[in-house]
């Protein structure tokens, strides 16, 4: 079963508040409750809980953590290490378009009801979602994939990437992994909503196990074992 991804447009993503700017490099992690922009910040990013946090244009050296209820829109931005959400907050907890982290991405516990989008962006470690919300709508888009709205016809661009292994693990919600390359495995399992896993090339396997609804995969170039439903 596919649900249509909820269409999040810029102007409804933009954060608003104070405009955070990169300091020296300390054992602090910046913290975000507003707009950085075109900075280099030599440490780590955190969001705290209930901040609603922009990246604009930046380099991070170091990793982008969002607490439990925080959000963020991150676009055309590289994070050196890696980046993390828990539990994030309403009402689009992630947006990440057009980065490169260098690192791992771990995103858990969307919210119930919560849509949210990572797109034509580079995961040079693993990728994992896990564990959200019912009701929850998150997709993981790429090229050559058809959207509506100016946003997501921008996640045309280019494939989101991940050099590592991909995972889609326990969640309530409905997921699509769509028009992307993966470089190593790719699994969803012990998901209860459905999810999509469509046109994308993967260099290793394809697996899916104990999802009820079953996850649906079709169009996929697998160069290993394929065990997911058409």
């Amino acid at each position: 079963m596919r649900r249509s991804i909820a269409i999040v447009t810029l102007s409804a993503l933009a954060t608003v508040g104070s405009v955070v700017t990169a300091g020296p490099a300390s054992a602090a992690p910046t913290q975000c409750t507003g707009t950085i922009s075109n900075q280099q910040i030599y440490k780590d990013v955190e969001v705290p809980p209930g901040a609603s946090c922009g990246l604009f244009g930046d380099k991070v050296y170091g990793n982008v953590t969002v607490d439990p209820t925080g959000t963020i829109n991150m676009q055309h931005s590289t994070v050196y290490g890696s980046f993390s959400a828990n539990q994030p907050g309403v009402p689009v907890p992630i947006f990440v378009f057009s980065d490169t982290i260098n690192g791992s991405a771990s995103i858990d516990g969307v919210p119930t009801g919560a849509p949210g989008i990572v797109c034509a962006t580079t995961v040079r470690g693993n990728f994992t979602y896990a564990d959200s919300g019912a009701d929850s709508a998150f997709e993981v888009g790429g090229k050559g994939i058809s959207r509506s709205g100016a946003t997501q016809a921008s996640c045309n661009t280019a494939p989101t990437i991940v050099s590592r292994s991909v995972t889609f693990s326990n969640n309530q919600g409905n997921f699509d992994f769509s028009g992307n390359q993966a470089d190593s495995n790719v699994t969803a399992s012990g998901n209860t909503d459905g999810g999509t896993i469509n046109n994308n090339t993967i260099y290793s396997s394809l697996s899916c196990a104990s999802n009820a609804p079953p996850v649906t995969a079709d169009g996929n170039t697998v160069y290993g074992a394929n065990t997911c439903p058409p």
